[in-house]
């Protein structure tokens, strides 16, 4: 029963997602042995010491996070966390590149999106599915409300927003959001075969809209608007298409803030309370900003959760292990052509729902680390 609560916190396509790790363990425990009894070395990359480095800041957030929070709370987030930890290490074992991962990444993009239009599909024709959902939010999450998340969509008018892969609509669009960026911004290093490219990308567009997510729409916006500006390999055609993209996906944004209702309240919510919020933290609880937490709005006097993810994150794994990672995924994509377009989106993707540090998009990100460490070797030391 000890890890029954976070496997249960997962949504139906997490648990999904976790299969293959869970298949690749024997070929982890292969890797090392092979590695162990051959000559062959792993050269080691000044990405490794940043991992260590994030594993050591996140143990010592686990046990502080324990004076506050019971040990079955802070399961998720070592789940969480650990899940990504494990993808590094056995990427790095296996001599995995860049290539490997675009390929991944239409495959990834390309499941989930059927996930998430056939869920949209699903609901919008049988809306009493969600009651399954509800169900198992309510009666194995231990959620007490449970609100159907609906959206007034574009042509389609008002229906429900599909859950996704990650149990939560905007978390899940926000997914299908940094994968599209990632295939647009580095096609032309790593594409071998447009026609899928341009199906994953075309089904990945049509979940973020389905997604009724604003954050990923915020994503798509920015990061097109950002790459056809100063990306140098696409064509004077490719930027109007993509620029043309990124104001209708403006104008969706401006559309649903042009209530006074959701404008005032991502204002005041989103801003105000958050700062005013953080700039208590700083002078009742700065050690614990520094270190983490744990669980954000659990036992501990004085903690919650704000509309923010980012300062939700920094609650919960502290500001030097957020910082960590943020400066491990710009080391790592500062090197690629347009790779601060990606950098970006994973900023965006942190100013409301949680998405970064959560299963797959944590494993995810570190995919992308532990490809670019194989690539890029960067110390003269080997390690046998």
């Amino acid at each position: 029963m000890f890890f029954v609560r976070p496997l249960r916190l997962l949504g139906y396509g997490q648990l999904l997602l976790i299969t293959p790790i869970v298949l690749a363990l024997p070929i982890l425990l292969k890797q090392l042995v092979v590695r162990g009894f051959s000559d062959k070395s792993v050269v080691l990359s000044r990405y490794d010491l940043y991992v260590l480095l994030l594993l050591s800041l996140f143990l010592l957030a686990i046990i502080n996070s324990l004076f506050y929070n019971s040990t079955s709370e802070n399961l998720q987030n070592v789940f969480y966390i650990f899940s990504g930890l494990f993808i590094y290490l056995l990427v790095r074992l296996l001599d995995w590149n860049m290539n490997n991962t675009y390929v991944f990444s239409l495959i990834l993009l390309f499941c989930t999106s059927i996930y998430t239009i056939s869920e949209f599909y699903l609901y919008y024709n049988y809306p009493f599915l969600t009651s399954y959902v509800g169900h198992y939010k309510q009666e194995l999450q231990g959620v007490l409300i449970f609100n159907i998340p609906e959206n007034d969509y574009f042509i389609f008018g008002y229906g429900i927003k599909p859950f996704g892969v990650m149990m939560e609509a905007s978390s899940s669009g926000a997914l299908s959001a940094l994968l599209v960026i990632f295939i647009i911004v580095f096609q032309k290093q790593y594409s071998k075969n447009r026609f899928y490219l341009y199906i994953s990308v075309l089904l990945g567009l049509f979940a973020v809209f389905f997604s009724g997510s604003k954050t990923a729409y915020l994503i798509l916006g920015v990061c097109f608007t950002l790459w056809a500006l100063f990306s140098n390999n696409a064509s004077l055609k490719t930027k109007l298409y993509t620029l043309t993209l990124s104001l209708s996906i403006f104008l969706l944004i401006i559309d649903f803030l042009a209530e006074g209702v959701h404008l005032d309240k991502y204002f005041d919510r989103m801003l105000f309370d958050t700062a005013q919020f953080f700039y208590s933290m700083i002078g009742s609880n700065f050690f614990d900003l520094l270190v983490g937490s744990g669980e954000v709005g659990q036992n501990r006097i004085g903690m919650h959760n704000t509309e923010v993810d980012l300062i939700n994150s920094i609650i919960r794994y502290g500001v030097f292990f957020v910082a960590t990672f943020l400066l491990l995924m710009y080391k790592s994509l500062k090197y690629e052509a347009q790779g601060m377009v990606f950098f970006v989106a994973i900023i965006i993707s942190m100013l409301h729902y949680s998405v970064i540090f959560k299963f797959p998009v944590f494993s995810y990100l570190l995919l992308i680390v532990s490809s670019q460490a194989n690539m890029n070797k960067t110390f003269n030391k080997l390690i046998k």
